[in-house]
This record gives structure tokens, sequence and C-alpha cells, in this order.
């Protein structure tokens, strides 16, 4: 026989399920090229992707302005997916146009305006929140440091990567830090962090990326900083150019280039 449910209680749960937020499980995942396409032609606002310690990602897509008066509570990194665009930012105000490709810098409490120029504008939206109050950057390798300007173009992203022999920084501060990876003749290490998430935005070439499992042999030479000689029990996908990859903390992670240079953008969010 199957239970009745009264009306009040029917009504609270058609309330809850149409109002409580999206919980989106903080899990290793690749998101390939075609499919943020396909998402982004379809959402209006903001959709999320993915949510983690500190950080959250969302597409958006705007239709018109979108402004922040005061700015935001968090820091944001963007990267541009879709048309173009014109943003304002801060005090005395900063302007520049931004395409396909770029990456923006949003920091928190700044003021800013994005007016998309022509049709829909579509960008991932990485949100990063700041440490608590008293905390200490948590432990890791960490690149050199640097002040990524508000817009990277896609031509200098291109450039560095052409004329970079190795990894090269592009941004450093306690919550996030942005820098290059590149693959000219090597492949990554097995290797997980403790204290930060990866979050890649693939530029150029093609490889085979492993997630989950466990590192053989593994060896914490920096605190937090387990590697090996390879993985057991984890699941490989296919990376390229335009594909969004997240690498939760603690998540054992290795990339095997397939064509070269193979090259990302990896912002790292250190979380409390």
């Amino acid at each position: 026989m199957t239970p009745r449910i009264d009306r009040p209680r029917m009504r609270l749960l058609v309330a809850f399920l149409t109002t409580a937020p999206l919980m989106v499980c903080e899990m290793p995942r690749v998101w390939k090229s075609e499919e943020i396409g396909a998402k982004a032609a379809n959402v209006r606002g903001a959709r999320p992707l993915h949510s983690g310690a500190g950080y959250s990602i969302h597409l958006q897509s705007l239709e018109k302005e979108h402004r922040s008066a005061s700015g935001e509570s968090v820091d944001q990194i963007l990267w541009i997916r879709g048309g173009s665009g014109r943003l304002v930012l801060g005090l005395p105000a900063r302007r520049a146009e931004i395409s396909v490709g770029d990456l923006v810098r949003l920091p928190r409490g700044t003021p800013y305006s994005i007016k998309p120029l022509r049709g829909k504008f579509a960008f991932v939206a990485v949100k990063i929140m700041p440490l608590a109050a008293g905390r200490t950057t948590p432990a890791g390798i960490r690149p050199a440091g640097g002040e990524m300007g508000d817009v990277v173009k896609k031509a200098e992203i291109s450039a560095t990567i052409a004329r970079t022999p190795a990894n090269a920084p592009l941004h450093s501060q306690d919550n996030f830090t942005v820098n290059y990876v590149l693959f000219k003749g090597r492949t990554g290490p097995w290797e997980a962090h403790a204290g930060c998430a990866d979050i890649y935005f693939v530029q150029t070439g093609t490889g085979a990326i492993q997630l989950g499992g466990s590192i053989e042999n593994a060896k914490e030479e920096t605190s937090g900083e387990p590697r090996g000689t390879g993985m057991t029990g984890s699941q490989e996908s296919a990376v390229g150019a335009g594909d969004l990859v997240v690498i939760p903390r603690n998540v054992a992670h290795h990339m095997n280039p397939k064509t070269m240079p193979l090259a990302y953008v990896l912002v790292k969010v250190w979380a409390d």
C-alpha cells in the first residue's frame, strides 16, 4: 500500500525542492570544450558547475550589462568562452575589451561592470573565497610570485606558451595562484595536493589525465605534496584545448601528453 502524504507536508516538500540551492559534489571532473559550449548556448545568468573547499565554479552568460557597484566578497578569475564584452574595473575606472580565450581577474571588493558588445557573452567564473581571519597560507609547492593584470589576452597567452620552455608564474596571493604549465618533451608527476585544489584551463595540445586512486611509492619531499612512481585505481580521461579540468584537494592525478606542446593555465585554490 502506497503511503499518503498530506497536503501541508507535500507543499513543504515542493517548496524545499524548488528553493534549495544546487549542491555540486566535490569530485574530479573533466568538462569538455564542446560540453561547455553547448551549456553556454542554453544558459541564462549563472549556472553552477562545481563547488569545493574555498571555491566554486560557474558558467555565466550575459545578454545585458552586469554591474557590481561595490565588488564581491570573493576573488574571481574569468575564462571568456563566447562573444565579446567591455570590462570597467576599479576606481578610477580602468576599461578593456575582452573576448574569447582571454583571462580576467576581478579582485574582491573592487567595483566592476561587464557589458556584452555583440549578442550573448559567456565565461567560466572561478570564485575564490578569502582565507579565514588569522589563518596562514596552506603549505605546498607554490609557483613563483607574480601579479596578474586586469586582463591577459588570448594572444599573450599563446605567445607565452610559444616562447617559454617550462612552467611560468602569472599571479600569486595567499588564497590562490595562477601559472602556466607546459609539457614540452616531458610528462607530469604522479602527485596530489593537500593544501590546494587544481583547476586547468587547457590552451593547446592533447593528453590523457589520470584522476583518483592511489599513488604508488608515495613520498612527501614537501609537506602535503605526495609524489610517486605511478597510480592504481584511477580513471583516465582525454583532454584537449578548451577543456576545463577540476581536481579537488588530496585527489591523485597524472598528466600524460599526447601531442606537444600541451599547455594549460593552472589556477590553484589554497583553502583552510
